[in-house]
């Protein structure tokens, strides 16, 4: 769905995923309210429907639960609905938005599902994006664990790693973000960087070559999705080559060619941080998350290996 006017685009946030279940089963899964309680909202939240019309111009009324113990009153109308095609979804509770999803059958087994949220004033989108853009992050994968139930297909699991450091928010920041410092860390070790091409900003990329002790060079590529200074960054890592297009693993070619990646920078004091990476599979077909899922033990030597390097630049 293109947005043509840039005051909107301005106030627009959005996935566009693939997944694995025939177009049937995400349209139940997205119309029925038995399915749509379990997977609808941020990790940790539930909630309790008090009325739900899947119906144009019907009424969704629910109070949203937070893991904080805080109870959010959400009231919603169906603004359109075209069956197996479209659903607009009029959020009446404050913060004011309207929800797009656009449903397409890829095949008998796979269904993109492109989800847009327009937040109507532009001040409420500045002060809530950052929440935003985590919560529909988090409401897909839920998604995905709410499709699998039905499917009977493989759940990604998602590969999480942390590390404290003795270094500031500010100094860890650097590290993550600057070309010149990633570079001296970057990557599993006795690897170095060579190419580098970086515009570090919301939907910029790092482009970058890796250049192994018997020359061989392998590419990938980041693409940044969201950035919050010394607190957040989320971006999609895939393979590349010298072109800077999207590639498979060269020794593992089923493996998820983009994998969602967010680093959270956690300060432990005024000298300290930690480091919280996770990995998430997208648009991956089943046998590729199997091969992800059984993976975890290597993502944990290589990712160990590059936070050592890390350290020892940081001592």
């Amino acid at each position: 769905m293109a947005i043509e006017n840039d005051e909107v685009k301005n106030r627009t946030l959005g996935t566009n995923r693939i997944f694995n279940a025939p177009l049937e089963i995400v349209w139940k899964i997205w119309s029925d309210i038995n399915f749509l309680n379990n997977w609808w909202g941020p990790r940790g939240f539930t909630q309790t429907t008090s009325k739900h019309e899947f119906k144009e111009n019907g009424v969704w009324s629910f109070v949203m639960h937070g893991p904080n113990g805080e109870n959010y009153q959400n009231d919603h109308v169906y603004s359109e609905i075209i069956p197996m095609k479209k659903i607009v979804i009029r959020h009446n509770s404050h913060p004011q938005f309207t929800v797009t999803a656009l449903f397409k059958a890829i095949d008998s087994k796979r269904t993109q599902v492109e989800f847009i949220q327009v937040i109507d004033d532009q001040k409420v989108h500045e002060s809530v994006k950052d929440f935003a853009i985590v919560a529909n992050m988090e409401h897909q994968m839920k998604f995905e664990a709410e499709l699998a139930k039905l499917t009977g297909e493989i759940i990604p699991n998602e590969f999480i790693i942390s590390r404290e450091f003795n270094a500031d928010l500010n100094t860890m920041w650097k590290m993550f973000t600057e070309p010149e410092h990633m570079a001296s860390w970057y990557g599993p070790k006795e690897i170095k960087i060579g190419h580098c091409d970086m515009s570090f900003k919301r939907g910029g990329y790092y482009h970058f070559s890796m250049i192994a002790e018997d020359s061989n060079e392998s590419w990938g590529k980041v693409y940044y999705f969201d950035i919050v200074k010394n607190i957040r960054l989320i971006y999609v890592t895939t393979f590349s080559n010298a072109r800077g297009e999207i590639t498979r693993h060269p020794m593992a070619p089923l493996m998820p060619a983009e994998l969602l990646t967010t680093i959270n920078f956690l300060k432990v004091d005024d000298n300290n941080s930690k480091i919280e990476i996770r990995w998430y599979p997208i648009n991956a077909l089943p046998e590729e998350i199997k091969m992800f899922n059984d993976f975890h033990g290597s993502f944990q030597m290589g990712w160990n290996g590059s936070l050592d390097r890390l350290e020892s630049v940081l001592k």
